[in-house]
């Protein structure tokens, strides 16, 4: 998992993700590493683990550098996935839109990263957090 979010970093443009239903566990970590995300009204999203009372060990840090630490904590606390409203309202999520939206609304944020006068790298331009660029530097030098 660490090689695919190091490669994902990588990218030059934004990363958009379109959830149509649940993500949740590994998919949440997805959600977090992506720049821009568009979800269906009736997804939920979160680490399923955190009802067990701890917190997923295999991928967390997109979760750590999306989310504010006491957002992190009420997903454990709540030991409930956020629905797609919350996760608005915490920054995990760019857009909220009715299913039959999906798709066009996807189209249309790829267009706005992608069209006329938009610097080809325009997400290299952006200062990601120390976080990730620790990170990064640290994947690539364990992974060769």
């Amino acid at each position: 998992m660490i090689e695919l979010f190091t490669a994902l970093r990588r990218l030059s443009l934004p990363l958009i993700a379109a959830v149509n239903g649940d993500a949740l566990m590994s998919g949440f970590s997805l959600v977090c590493a992506s720049d821009i995300v568009v979800a269906v009204e009736e997804a939920r999203l979160g680490v399923t683990e955190a009802g067990d009372a701890y917190w997923p060990m295999m991928t967390p840090l997109p979760l750590l550098v999306r989310l504010v630490r006491h957002h992190a904590l009420e997903n454990i606390v709540d030991r409930d996935p956020f629905d797609a409203r919350r996760a608005r309202e915490i920054g995990v999520v760019s857009d909220v839109v009715p299913a039959d939206r999906l798709v066009a609304a996807t189209e249309s944020w790829v267009a706005r990263a992608t069209g006329p006068g938009t610097p080809s790298r325009v997400r290299r331009g952006v200062d990601r957090t120390p976080i990730l660029h620790r990170w990064g530097a640290q994947a690539t030098t364990q992974t060769g």
